[in-house]
């Protein structure tokens, strides 16, 4: 019995959901005639590979057109010491562990000790 396209597209987002590896949040399958296209966004390049691992994994797929992007994921945290005071600190991005860890290691700077 053949699958029709929305049973397929049904089967293909429920394996990429359970799949441990892989965050299925960004993407976006559609599928017409047994080809599934993945189209959207992935963290990594194995979340990618991995994605189209687990399509093919799934009865009914006769192809996989992978259009996944790979958008690196990073985090970022600006420090900039104060002209003024040098143990004065800002810090413009995620809060909580790494701000104290920025303020700790500007704190503890060797140059700025004479400040």
């Amino acid at each position: 019995m053949t699958m029709s396209n929305d049973e397929l597209e049904r089967a293909v987002r429920a394996e990429l959901h359970w799949d441990p590896g892989l965050d299925d949040a960004g993407i976006l399958v559609s599928a017409h005639a047994g080809l599934v296209t993945l189209r959207g966004a992935v963290a990594t390049f194995e979340e990618k590979r991995e994605a189209q691992r687990a399509t093919e994994r799934v009865d009914g797929v006769q192809g996989v057109r992978n259009e996944l992007a790979v958008t690196l994921r990073t985090r970022h945290l600006e420090v900039e010491v104060s002209p003024r005071d040098p143990k004065v600190v800002d810090v413009d991005g995620p809060v909580g562990k790494d701000v104290r860890k920025a303020k700790r290691a500007a704190a503890d700077h060797p140059l700025l000790d004479d400040y």
